[in-house]
């Protein structure tokens, strides 16, 4: 696959994500540069990382993956260069989401936001490999359990609502300092994917 059109395409969906969240909201949503950076690289890290982790645990169990990535594999297929752009899209979809659940009472409680995050998840995961097999004809990973018509799979909403939960924990507990953190995120990132595949 060639890189320009998969820009564009990732391209496109940032305007959707954020289309809709201004729908949501009902105005053009304003974006804050450090706090969606922090969002972005905080879920970029811990997807990736949680990716690799959680495939080699699930293979290990059950003695085959439960995804392999098709678009620029890395690590046995567990994850890819493109799923950077894949978790940070959905960095960006929660900062806008969570800029705008702040005056709801979800917004509190940890527990009822990792699920919503988790179900979100799958949704976005969903949609965005729809698009591109649609596009593109080749799916972006592609889940060996065929619960979701290889697509997405119903194994992954606890992966989702545990990693729902450390970005949670990890986007608070750094809002202190996000310029150095979301650096930090980078340079954790790159070593994951440049030094190790």
């Amino acid at each position: 696959m060639q890189s320009l059109p998969l820009v564009y395409f990732s391209a496109g969906w940032v305007g959707i994500i954020y289309l809709f969240n201004s729908a949501i909201a009902k105005k053009f949503k304003r974006v804050d540069v450090k706090k969606a950076l922090l969002y972005v690289t905080s879920v970029m890290l811990i997807g990736v990382f949680g990716e690799v982790l959680l495939d080699t645990l699930y293979r290990a169990a059950f003695g085959a993956p439960l995804w392999l990535y098709r678009v620029f594999p890395i690590h046995n297929g567990y994850t890819s260069y493109y799923s950077l752009t894949l978790w940070g899209l959905f960095g960006f979809y929660l900062y806008l989401l969570h800029d705008g659940l702040k005056n709801y009472r979800i917004h509190s409680n940890s527990l009822l936001l990792a699920a919503l995050i988790s179900g979100e998840a799958i949704v976005l995961e969903l949609l965005i490999n729809v698009s591109h097999l649609i596009i593109f004809k080749s799916y972006i990973f592609y889940y060996l359990p065929s619960g979701l018509w290889h697509l997405s799979a119903f194994q992954v909403i606890p992966f989702y609502f545990i990693a729902g939960l450390f970005i949670l924990k990890s986007t608070d507990g750094f809002k202190s300092n996000p310029w150095f953190f979301s650096l930090t995120n980078m340079i954790l990132l790159s070593v994951l994917i440049l030094f190790t595949s």
